[in-house]
């Protein structure tokens, strides 16, 4: 009769982790390729001088740049999730703060996405609004793309 304890997997050896590994890999990749998909989309669009007279016309690819960088929120959590089985049983503690970490990281990504769909009314708005007073709207939309794309100045 044959050992089988010498056919089981070992639970903390490397191999039970490389499917998840490579799943988690692939999530990385493609979440970074998608992530910077959708920024090229809303840059193209909000990077312009007068980016609120071309929101209306071009509403459905700023939605479109909005729902990839929402779907890379599903990728962060799912980094999080995967690596918990992984980090536990080094530090519990480790892997709890990589959890907590990937979920902080895709609120802020989904917070930043809709801040992005809140420009296609307020676009909307800018046209409708015609020759009248629309410095509030320009105000408004700058405060809601500054905190999104301005970058961070060294001292």
């Amino acid at each position: 009769m044959q050992n089988q304890s010498a056919t089981l997997p070992d639970r903390f050896s490397p191999k039970p982790f490389r499917t998840t590994a490579r799943i988690v890999g692939v999530l990385y990749l493609a979440g970074m390729v998608v992530g910077i998909g959708g920024n090229v989309l809303i840059q193209s669009i909000l990077g312009g001088p007068d980016h609120l007279s071309t929101i209306a016309a071009n509403s459905m690819l700023l939605a479109l740049g909005a729902v990839l960088w929402l779907s890379t929120v599903a990728g962060d959590a799912a980094h999080g999730i995967l690596m918990f089985p992984v980090l536990k049983p080094h530090s519990e503690r480790a892997a709890v703060g990589y959890l907590g970490a990937r979920i902080i990281d895709a609120t802020f990504i989904a917070v930043m996405a809709l801040l992005i769909l809140v420009q296609i009314p307020i676009g909307i708005e800018y046209l409708n609004a015609g020759s009248s007073d629309t410095s509030y709207i320009q105000a408004l939309s700058a405060v809601l793309t500054r905190q999104i794309f301005t970058p961070t100045s060294s001292p």
